[in-house]
Protein backbone atom coordinates (compact mmCIF):
# COMPACT_ATOMS: atom_id res chain seq x y z
CA UNK A 1 0.00 0.00 0.00
CA UNK A 2 1.58 3.32 -1.00
CA UNK A 3 1.50 6.55 1.03
CA UNK A 4 -1.55 7.96 -0.76
CA UNK A 5 -3.55 4.76 -0.28
CA UNK A 6 -2.54 4.69 3.35
CA UNK A 7 -3.82 8.22 3.87
CA UNK A 8 -7.09 7.47 2.12
CA UNK A 9 -7.63 4.30 4.14
CA UNK A 10 -6.94 6.17 7.36
CA UNK A 11 -9.33 8.92 6.25
CA UNK A 12 -12.08 6.31 5.86
CA UNK A 13 -11.40 5.09 9.37
CA UNK A 14 -11.64 8.66 10.69
CA UNK A 15 -14.99 9.08 8.92
CA UNK A 16 -16.36 5.81 10.30
CA UNK A 17 -15.27 6.79 13.80
CA UNK A 18 -16.87 10.20 13.46
CA UNK A 19 -20.16 8.70 12.36
CA UNK A 20 -20.19 6.64 15.54
CA UNK A 21 -19.24 3.22 14.22
CA UNK A 22 -16.63 1.27 16.13
CA UNK A 23 -13.29 0.52 14.50
CA UNK A 24 -10.90 -1.47 16.64
CA UNK A 25 -7.53 0.10 17.35
CA UNK A 26 -5.67 -3.05 16.31
CA UNK A 27 -7.35 -3.02 12.90
CA UNK A 28 -6.40 0.62 12.35
CA UNK A 29 -2.85 0.19 13.64
CA UNK A 30 -2.15 -2.66 11.20
CA UNK A 31 -2.54 -0.30 8.27
CA UNK A 32 -1.84 3.25 9.39
CA UNK A 33 0.45 5.22 11.62
CA UNK A 34 -0.72 7.83 14.09
CA UNK A 35 0.79 10.58 11.91
CA UNK A 36 -1.14 9.60 8.78
CA UNK A 37 -4.39 9.46 10.79
CA UNK A 38 -3.67 12.93 12.17
CA UNK A 39 -2.99 14.11 8.61
CA UNK A 40 -6.32 12.62 7.52
CA UNK A 41 -8.16 14.39 10.33
CA UNK A 42 -6.49 17.64 9.23
CA UNK A 43 -7.58 17.00 5.62
CA UNK A 44 -11.13 16.49 6.86
CA UNK A 45 -11.02 19.84 8.68
CA UNK A 46 -9.73 21.74 5.64
CA UNK A 47 -13.23 21.70 4.17
CA UNK A 48 -15.36 24.78 4.96
CA UNK A 49 -17.34 24.37 8.19
CA UNK A 50 -21.14 24.53 8.17
CA UNK A 51 -23.33 25.41 11.16
CA UNK A 52 -27.00 24.59 11.52
CA UNK A 53 -29.37 24.98 14.44
CA UNK A 54 -32.25 22.83 15.52
CA UNK A 55 -34.54 22.93 18.55
CA UNK A 56 -33.54 20.73 21.48
CA UNK A 57 -35.68 20.57 24.62
CA UNK A 58 -35.87 24.06 26.09
CA UNK A 59 -33.05 25.37 23.95
CA UNK A 60 -31.16 25.00 20.71
CA UNK A 61 -28.48 22.73 19.34
CA UNK A 62 -25.77 23.95 16.97
CA UNK A 63 -24.45 21.16 14.74
CA UNK A 64 -21.06 21.53 13.08
CA UNK A 65 -20.41 19.71 9.81
CA UNK A 66 -18.64 20.07 6.47
CA UNK A 67 -19.08 18.68 2.96
CA UNK A 68 -17.22 15.49 3.92
CA UNK A 69 -19.00 14.74 7.17
CA UNK A 70 -22.51 15.47 8.47
CA UNK A 71 -21.30 15.55 12.11
CA UNK A 72 -18.07 16.98 13.50
CA UNK A 73 -19.49 18.23 16.79
CA UNK A 74 -22.37 20.02 18.46
CA UNK A 75 -23.25 22.43 21.24
CA UNK A 76 -26.61 22.51 23.04
CA UNK A 77 -27.58 25.63 24.94
CA UNK A 78 -30.38 27.66 26.50
CA UNK A 79 -30.67 31.44 26.39
CA UNK A 80 -32.05 33.02 29.59
CA UNK A 81 -34.77 35.71 29.40
CA UNK A 82 -32.29 38.46 30.37
CA UNK A 83 -30.67 37.94 26.96
CA UNK A 84 -27.15 38.32 28.32
CA UNK A 85 -26.83 34.92 30.01
CA UNK A 86 -26.88 31.46 28.53
CA UNK A 87 -26.31 27.93 29.71
CA UNK A 88 -24.23 25.41 27.80
CA UNK A 89 -25.88 22.04 28.32
CA UNK A 90 -23.73 19.73 26.19
CA UNK A 91 -20.72 20.18 23.98
CA UNK A 92 -19.65 17.17 21.97
CA UNK A 93 -16.76 16.82 19.53
CA UNK A 94 -16.10 13.65 17.51
CA UNK A 95 -13.42 11.80 19.47
CA UNK A 96 -11.00 11.59 16.53
CA UNK A 97 -11.17 15.38 16.09
CA UNK A 98 -10.71 16.58 19.67
CA UNK A 99 -7.96 19.11 20.17
CA UNK A 100 -8.44 20.57 16.67
CA UNK A 101 -10.20 23.79 17.78
CA UNK A 102 -13.76 22.75 16.94
CA UNK A 103 -15.08 23.82 20.38
CA UNK A 104 -13.61 27.24 19.71
CA UNK A 105 -15.44 27.34 16.35
CA UNK A 106 -18.75 26.36 17.98
CA UNK A 107 -18.38 29.03 20.68
CA UNK A 108 -17.37 31.66 18.10
CA UNK A 109 -20.56 30.90 16.15
CA UNK A 110 -22.68 30.94 19.33
CA UNK A 111 -21.27 34.26 20.49
CA UNK A 112 -21.62 35.80 17.03
CA UNK A 113 -25.34 34.93 17.23
CA UNK A 114 -25.58 36.25 20.81
CA UNK A 115 -22.97 39.03 21.13
CA UNK A 116 -24.73 40.48 24.19
CA UNK A 117 -23.82 37.41 26.26
CA UNK A 118 -21.92 38.36 29.41
CA UNK A 119 -22.32 35.14 31.45
CA UNK A 120 -22.12 31.50 30.44
CA UNK A 121 -23.11 28.88 32.92
CA UNK A 122 -22.18 25.22 32.60
CA UNK A 123 -22.00 21.98 34.54
CA UNK A 124 -18.49 20.54 34.30
CA UNK A 125 -18.73 16.81 33.68
CA UNK A 126 -16.78 14.08 31.93
CA UNK A 127 -13.65 15.46 30.24
CA UNK A 128 -13.92 18.95 31.75
CA UNK A 129 -14.50 17.56 35.23
CA UNK A 130 -11.53 15.24 34.79
CA UNK A 131 -9.25 18.22 34.08
CA UNK A 132 -10.80 20.08 37.04
CA UNK A 133 -10.34 17.13 39.44
CA UNK A 134 -6.74 16.55 38.32
CA UNK A 135 -5.85 20.21 38.94
CA UNK A 136 -7.42 20.06 42.43
CA UNK A 137 -5.45 16.89 43.16
CA UNK A 138 -2.26 18.71 42.10
CA UNK A 139 -2.99 21.41 44.70
CA UNK A 140 -4.56 24.17 42.62
CA UNK A 141 -7.46 26.19 44.04
CA UNK A 142 -10.94 25.84 42.55
CA UNK A 143 -10.64 28.80 40.16
CA UNK A 144 -7.22 27.69 38.89
CA UNK A 145 -8.67 24.20 38.44
CA UNK A 146 -11.49 25.57 36.24
CA UNK A 147 -8.86 27.41 34.20
CA UNK A 148 -7.36 24.02 33.27
CA UNK A 149 -10.55 22.81 31.55
CA UNK A 150 -11.11 22.72 27.78
CA UNK A 151 -14.34 24.70 28.32
CA UNK A 152 -12.47 27.55 30.02
CA UNK A 153 -9.73 27.54 27.39
CA UNK A 154 -12.30 27.78 24.59
CA UNK A 155 -14.28 30.59 26.25
CA UNK A 156 -11.36 32.60 27.62
CA UNK A 157 -10.43 33.35 24.00
CA UNK A 158 -13.73 35.23 23.82
CA UNK A 159 -13.14 37.24 27.00
CA UNK A 160 -14.85 34.93 29.51
CA UNK A 161 -12.13 34.88 32.17
CA UNK A 162 -13.88 35.55 35.48
CA UNK A 163 -15.03 32.37 37.26
CA UNK A 164 -17.75 31.93 39.88
CA UNK A 165 -19.40 28.84 41.29
CA UNK A 166 -23.09 28.02 41.64
CA UNK A 167 -24.30 26.13 44.68
CA UNK A 168 -26.82 24.09 42.72
CA UNK A 169 -26.93 20.36 43.23
CA UNK A 170 -27.31 18.06 40.28
CA UNK A 171 -28.92 14.73 39.61
CA UNK A 172 -26.41 14.32 36.76
CA UNK A 173 -23.72 12.75 38.93
CA UNK A 174 -20.20 13.97 39.50
CA UNK A 175 -19.54 17.52 38.40
CA UNK A 176 -19.60 21.18 39.40
CA UNK A 177 -21.71 24.14 38.28
CA UNK A 178 -19.72 27.19 37.17
CA UNK A 179 -20.32 30.57 35.60
CA UNK A 180 -17.86 32.30 33.32
CA UNK A 181 -18.17 36.06 32.93
CA UNK A 182 -16.76 38.59 30.54
CA UNK A 183 -16.59 42.21 31.56
CA UNK A 184 -18.85 44.81 30.07
CA UNK A 185 -16.71 47.24 28.10
CA UNK A 186 -16.47 50.58 29.88
CA UNK A 187 -17.77 53.54 27.93
CA UNK A 188 -15.15 55.42 25.95
CA UNK A 189 -14.56 58.97 27.11
CA UNK A 190 -13.60 61.55 24.50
Amino acid sequence: MNSCELKCFCFRIAQVTILGFCVTASFASNFATENTCAESANLLLQKPLKFREEPRGDGLKIILSNSENPYLGSLSYQLFPSGNELQVNVISIASSLRGQGLSKQLFAYLLKKHPETKTIRAFLTMDNYGFYEKALYEGRDRIAAVEETPLYRALSRHGFRSVSFLNETSQQGKGVWIQLHRPTPSPQTP
